[in-house]
């Protein structure tokens, strides 16, 4: 008897085997399948909103799907044809963050550097001259970007100037000193500061002699984002954590746009900032 069940059980045990396979490969497949199927209808929306001119949503939802058919691709196209959508509407500062992430594609980059000219050119009109000077700093030899970087850099040093703000008047106009009035503002500032000092000098004295606690006039200097610092060190300085990162795959490297509120924002490359958006 022994001898004759032993076969059936043997049987039965590699039947329940090939039934755990084939559930095992069957959920595998099911899994592939309803992740190919999500992926698929991911694509298909993204290529909807595309087609009907929300390149925005179309390049949120291509960014999502990695590598499926095409989406690369069309990822660079919708981040392209937000940037000239926007940078015609004039939002030009909205515009060269797109610009950046597409990289060489087609003009991207002759339209990145006209943004921000033409972002340059509003805060002047606006009197943002700090903002405005910030953007031609970064496009040297563009049309006439150094001249306007120039009147920028006299006009802020001029605002600092008229609001008391001398040592940082004192910088812009040392950054000019040959461009129109920027020596006589200079002349003007060394004599303010001979008797600021006579002054501080004279407070310090008293206070030593009464508490022995000097005053200080000088200000904490703030801690803003530099160019060439890592993620770690931006994340240390005023500006923190930003609301949103952004990423493109550049030639050698995947590059990385931080935004932060009220249109700040750094673009990263190699792991450095390379760009900062004021």
């Amino acid at each position: 008897m022994k001898t004759e069940k032993s076969p059936r059980i043997k049987n039965r045990v590699r039947i329940a085997i090939a039934i755990a396979g084939m559930s095992l490969v069957a959920t595998c497949l099911f899994i592939m399948s309803f992740f190919n199927i999500d992926s698929y209808l991911k694509y298909q929306f993204a290529s909807i909103q595309f087609n009907d001119g929300d390149y925005e949503e179309a390049s949120q939802i291509y960014s999502s799907l990695d590598v499926y058919n095409d989406s690369e691709s069309r990822l660079i196209k919708s981040r392209y044809l937000q940037g000239k959508k926007l940078f015609f509407e004039g939002e030009y500062s909205e515009a060269a963050k797109y610009f950046l992430l597409v990289g060489d594609y087609l003009d991207g980059q002759d339209l990145y550097r006209e943004s921000r000219y033409l972002l340059g050119e509003q805060y002047r009109r606006e009197g943002q001259f700090a903002r405005a000077a910030n953007q031609f700093a970064s496009l040297a030899g563009y049309k006439d970007a150094d001249l306007q970087l120039i009147a920028s850099t006299y006009d802020h040093a001029k605002q600092n100037y008229q609001a008391s703000e001398i040592t940082k008047a004192k910088l812009g106009f040392q950054n000019i000193k040959h461009y129109k009035d920027a020596s006589a503002y200079l002349k003007m500032i060394s004599m303010i500061e001979g008797s600021r000092s006579e002054y501080l000098k004279m407070k310090n004295e008293y206070l030593a002699q009464k508490t022995g606690s000097p005053y200080s006039g000088l200000p904490m200097a703030e801690y803003l984002p530099a160019i060439s610092m890592t993620r770690d060190e931006v994340r240390k300085t005023s500006w923190g954590e930003p609301q949103d990162i952004a990423k493109a795959n550049g030639k050698y490297s995947v590059n990385e746009l931080w935004s932060y509120p009220y249109g700040k924002y750094l673009f990263f490359e190699y792991g450095l900032v390379a760009v900062i958006q004021e």
